[in-house]
């Protein structure tokens, strides 16, 4: 048989083998423990308050709590779509990631770009590249001037560039963040 109850806590009880359980009410006043069984690999809570859908165990007894639903965050994805979300203790949507079937995934909102690093530093650095010559050629270019002190013409003085420019130090390397790939 299933039910459908409301979460009230989340709670591990000392067994033989302690398992993550939720204690749920299905009417007032009824009190039931169930094993919480989720996906490999999705270690969740639901809230308080959550709905919880709880199935009974006739070859082991209890329940068993197999899903739930978050009654202040409506489901907001299209067909094809997955939105995994954690919340503070009011409900509120804290952090999320989202795949979208156009392919796109979000962390956290829109609004900014991932960038793929190798690309960026590869361009990057040749404009460094560029920078640095152009710095050296301007730092070693020489003037020839004719203009003598007092006006009277004669021979032409050669004299390096009072102003120098200086290589750049620009590093973009701490933009980089190593715990996330994207494809090249």
């Amino acid at each position: 048989m299933a039910w459908i109850g409301k979460v009230l806590s989340n709670i591990i009880r000392a067994r033989k083998v302690s398992e993550p359980e939720v204690k749920a009410e299905i009417y007032k006043g009824d009190t039931n423990y169930a094993t919480r069984f989720g996906s490999p690999g999705d270690d969740s809570k639901p809230l308080p308050g959550d709905s919880v859908l709880l199935l009974d165990l006739e070859t082991r007894g209890g329940k068993v709590a197999v899903g739930y639903v978050d009654p202040k965050n409506a489901s907001s994805v299209d067909d094809g779509e997955r939105h995994i979300y954690s919340r503070d203790a009011d409900g509120n949507i804290k952090a999320f990631v989202r795949w979208l079937k156009t392919g796109i995934l979000r962390l956290n909102g829109t609004g900014d770009f991932a960038v793929r690093f190798i690309a960026l530093q590869t361009a990057f650095n040749q404009l460094k590249t560029d920078h640095d010559d152009l710095v050296t050629k301007h730092n070693t270019h020489v003037h020839i001037t004719t203009a003598v002190v007092g006006g009277g013409g004669g021979a032409g003085t050669i004299s390096p560039t009072v102003t120098t420019g200086s290589p750049t130090t620009a590093d973009i390397a701490p933009a980089k963040i190593s715990e996330i790939e994207v494809p090249s």
